[in-house]
């Protein structure tokens, strides 16, 4: 089973019983805040940018 949620565990309100069953079944995966997507296409952008830089312009 897979449960995807955007929690921490410990910050969940509900009695401890059914907390402390979740941190028996799960396993808890952390990502950093910064968005990956983001810093990805960053450096995508970076790299097209150099290609252009380096390549002569083929004017006609």
């Amino acid at each position: 089973m897979r449960i995807q949620a955007n929690f921490i565990i410990e910050d969940l309100r509900h009695d401890d019983r059914i907390i402390s069953r979740i941190q028996k079944m799960a396993l808890s995966v952390s990502f950093p805040e910064q968005s990956i997507r983001a810093e990805l296409a960053s450096k995508e952008n970076e790299e097209i940018l150099r290609s252009f830089l380096r390549e002569p312009c083929k004017n006609a």
